[in-house]
């Protein structure tokens, strides 16, 4: 397999994934708008700055842009793209279909997103070891886009294009409003005189075996405090401390404790009752 690769946008996860490829043997060039960037990153794998990039010689064109840019960016490069080019973009919401192909070119088109967060680059770890890709591709591309999963340390997950935009709210529900939730968590432990390092380290723990519950025995049956055992003097109690001492965050406790009513097995009059609690 050709192991030339382009990449196109060197934000978080454009330049993590090139740096990853880089360590596995392929032949990674970049580009980028922001020159510092595009500068830090051929310093990083030992390689001069290109006059050019080698569109004629590569297989594979990655597109790591945001989801706004990459049809954009597509349609600037492909007079560029060598016929039977694959074009891959990484983005969780948008299918492949966002490249047009053309009978000239024939481009086979891919989409791999990687779940998995990125928030600071680090070399010496590889942020893609054992996470899983959600990957739709032609079927020309597969070969190629599973073998550059498969040298990453990852696995695929087949998505069909019409649920993408559904796969990637799963994903955005998993990380990115669980980060809210535990902001708020942060907020609370900040009244009670609890450091952010001793409050996650106090409820790491928690977290870690809710999680363990959830995986192995599903949400409902994970369930556990107080909406769980119907215990309407403490839901009382936090609204009112919630009332006083962090207003802001009640309307997203009432909502989730709307919610945890839904999932609950209590009977239909206590769950009406709790959820009258959750309108104040």
């Amino acid at each position: 397999m050709d192991k030339k690769v382009i990449i196109i946008g060197t934000g978080k996860v454009g330049f993590a994934l090139g740096y990853a490829l880089y360590q596995k043997n392929y032949d990674v060039y970049c580009y980028d708008r922001n020159l510092d960037k595009l500068k830090q990153f051929y310093r990083l794998i030992k390689k001069p700055l290109p006059q050019q990039l080698p569109f004629k010689d590569s297989k594979i064109v990655f597109i790591t842009t945001q989801d706004s840019e990459i049809k954009k960016t597509y349609e600037e490069i492909l007079p560029h793209l060598a016929p039977g080019c694959i074009v891959v973009h990484c983005s969780g919401a948008l299918s492949r279909k966002v490249f047009k192909t053309t009978d000239r070119k024939k481009i086979i088109r891919a989409s791999i997103h990687p779940i998995q967060t990125f928030v600071k680059f680090n070399t010496r770890s590889n942020p893609f070891l054992n996470i899983y890709f959600g990957v739709e591709a032609d079927r020309k591309a597969r070969p190629y886009v599973l073998k550059i999963i498969k040298d990453l340390g990852a696995q695929p997950v087949f998505i069909s294009p019409k649920d993408k935009p559904l796969y990637h709210l799963v994903m955005v529900l998993a990380s990115n409003y669980f980060v809210t939730l535990m902001n708020a968590v942060q907020i609370l432990g900040a009244k009670i005189r609890l450091s952010q390092k001793k409050l996650f380290k106090i409820i790491e723990p928690l977290i870690m075996n809710t999680f363990y519950n959830i995986k192995n025995y599903g949400a409902q049956n994970a369930l556990s405090g107080p909406i769980k055992r119907g215990d309407v003097l403490t839901i009382k109690t936090h609204i009112k401390i919630l009332k006083k001492k962090a207003p802001k965050l009640l309307k997203l406790y009432s909502v989730l404790g709307k919610e945890t009513v839904n999932l609950s097995a209590l009977p239909s009059p206590k769950k009406k009752i709790l959820k009258r609690l959750f309108k104040t």
